[in-house]
């Protein structure tokens, strides 16, 4: 049963219509003669692995953006206080992230990204400014 699930999920990796908002309804309708689909039992259970399939992506991509503001250099631990001071800092930064996919997926959620942005920005200002890159590991773990 293992390798059916596998095989389904490999069928929607290979489906360059799905998106993280797509519907059953319309993805069935592309697979419906893949033997893929067609092997891995009944309907309910092809709509119920679609759902965790989704879910599972959704994460990755909620997961990739954290990725993405990790590597952004605009943003550092002060900028908490600057978008509390300009709420269009905000707004700056998002345009930067805008020209990346990992931004880009989930904009189906933008009140949720937004959310991950503000949170990562509040985590960053709590951590303070990073050590001085010629501070060790063990240094910084002791403080």
């Amino acid at each position: 049963m293992k390798r059916k699930r596998e095989k389904f999920r490999e069928m929607l990796d290979e489906l360059s219509a799905l998106e993280l908002t797509s519907s059953w309804k319309d993805i069935k309708k592309s697979i419906k003669e893949d033997p893929r689909y067609l092997k891995y039992n009944n309907s309910d259970k092809c709509e119920r692995e679609f759902r965790d399939y989704i879910k599972d992506k959704t994460l990755a991509a909620k997961t990739a953006l954290r990725e993405l503001l990790q590597e952004c250099k605009l943003i550092t631990h002060k900028s908490s206080e600057v978008v509390k001071e300009n709420p269009n800092h905000l707004k700056e930064i998002q345009d930067i992230l805008k020209n990346d996919k990992r931004y880009l997926i989930l904009n189906h959620m933008d009140e949720e990204r937004t959310t991950i942005i503000v949170n990562y920005l509040e985590e960053l200002h709590k951590r303070g400014p990073p050590p001085p890159p010629t501070a060790s590991e063990s240094t910084r773990r002791n403080k």
